[in-house]
């Protein structure tokens, strides 16, 4: 099983780089079974992301390239009734499958997301209106990193956190020493890391101004 598990792995950096080579996109919503999928979450396990954040009850968030919601409902979990997660995608397509997905059954009671088109370089929010700003393995598909930063800097309140997770199977992976230098620069101070071999989760607190 590991061994078949690997060769898929291999596969998908193989192909997803050949791609990336010859075009500059978003990952494309045909491939949200990714996003979603068993396999994504043994490299970047929820648990992980969840743990490192401290993301508590009744916390507004803001989830930015969201997708199909492999984590964000997740985070709606946590946050309950009292908080809301914002989940946030460039692309339309990937927000209708999130949307479909809270329509099913299992999905019932999490009433507490909402789904908003937007750029990452251009947030539609108010300064200092988020206690918690998630970037899972979107970083890499931002041409100006540093200004994404800054966007998410200027939405959370201060003291309050961003949590950046980066996966290998990611061909926009990004390496965790040009995470914390960027974030050092643009005013953020590190708090916590996870890691293993395939991913990471780095949480950095906001500095006051």
């Amino acid at each position: 099983m590991k061994s078949i598990f690997l060769l898929y792995l291999a596969l998908l950096v193989l192909v997803s780089l050949l791609l990336r080579r010859l075009y500059e996109f978003p990952m494309p919503s045909f491939l949200s079974f990714w996003i979603d999928s068993k396999w994504r979450k043994k490299l970047q396990p929820p648990e992980a992301i969840i743990e490192v954040s401290e993301i508590r009850k009744g916390m507004r968030v803001l989830d930015v390239g969201c997708g199909p919601g492999g984590y964000t409902l997740e985070f709606a979990k946590v946050v309950g009734k009292e908080g809301k997660v914002y989940a946030l995608d460039c692309q339309s397509e990937m927000l209708k499958r999130l949307e479909k997905k809270l329509k099913k059954p299992e999905n019932k009671d999490i009433q507490n997301i909402e789904t908003i088109r937007g750029d990452a370089l251009r947030l539609p929010f108010a300064d200092n209106f988020f206690d918690l700003v998630f970037l899972i393995s979107v970083l890499g598909e931002v041409r100006n990193k540093k200004k994404a930063l800054r966007e998410a800097r200027r939405v959370l309140k201060d003291s309050r956190s961003l949590v950046i997770s980066e996966t290998i199977a990611d061909p926009d992976y990004v390496l965790k020493r040009a995470v914390e230098r960027w974030c050092q620069e643009i005013g953020f101070e590190p708090v916590r890391c996870w890691s293993n071999f395939f991913s990471y989760v780095y949480r950095f607190r906001k500095k006051w101004n």
